[in-house]
């Protein structure tokens, strides 16, 4: 299959999730959102993956790009193409699709746990996985479930951690990343290490006992979507 990857900022790109595709023989499209790459015709690609980026859905003015990415975001969802939105994707999933994104009431960024709703449980996309899963966090706002939408997975600190769009999956949480990613994303996010509440160390540190965990959890995530698709 082809598979659209829809970049938003240059340090964020598909990492391990693109790894896995190829792995599965899948052949990837990178459109640099970013970089000014104009929109793509849906012919395509036969499923896209949106990630990440820095940048909030409601800066339009500041990222034009924005604009005609959630209006081709909401068109490919409403025509019942499979996506995969990651961090940034998933908000843009949700307002493109008739949710808000909001400020969270506090910021998520390290290794936290997900706990699978019930609907989380019973959908495909985590056919396999169990009720709790660890995984990455790096974000200050939160999505709503627009009125089409499934709640699939929460936490503690941010209710709203997946959801399901007829065939579009959204996570606000990370599995693409290791690392030497989040180093590479602390470098370029974090202005003066020195006077900062993140515990750069403790983060960093924190993938020695979780890292291949997110690898193998990130691989049947991947399998799983590619499934439905076919």
């Amino acid at each position: 299959m082809n598979i659209l990857i829809f970049q938003n900022y240059p340090c964020e790109d598909a990492a391990t999730v693109g790894e896995a595709l190829e792995a599965l023989g899948h052949r990837l499209k990178v459109v640099d959102c970013f970089g000014g790459t104009p929109a793509p015709a849906f012919s395509e690609g036969d499923a896209v993956v949106v990630l990440g980026g820095p940048m909030n859905v409601y800066e339009e003015d500041k990222y034009p790009f924005l604009k005609w990415e959630t209006e081709w975001i909401r068109d490919w969802t409403l025509s019942n193409r499979p996506l995969l939105g990651l961090c940034l994707g998933a908000q843009l999933l949700s307002k493109a699709t008739g949710g808000r994104v909001t400020q969270n009431h506090t910021r998520e960024l390290g290794h936290y746990e997900v706990e699978l709703t019930e609907a989380g449980r019973k959908d495909p996309i985590f056919a396999g996985f169990p009720s709790r899963l660890p995984v990455v966090h790096w974000h200050q706002d939160t999505f709503t479930i627009p009125p089409e939408g499934i709640l699939l997975a929460r936490s503690e600190l941010c209710e709203n951690q997946a959801l399901r769009v007829r065939q579009a999956v959204g996570l606000q949480f990370h599995l693409e990343i290791g690392q030497k990613k989040m180093a590479d994303w602390m470098t370029e996010y974090i202005a003066n290490p020195q006077e900062t509440d993140i515990d750069i160390e403790g983060i960093l540190n924190g993938f020695a006992q979780r890292e291949q965990t997110y690898l193998k959890t990130c691989q049947k995530l991947v399998e799983n979507f590619c499934r439905t698709i076919q």
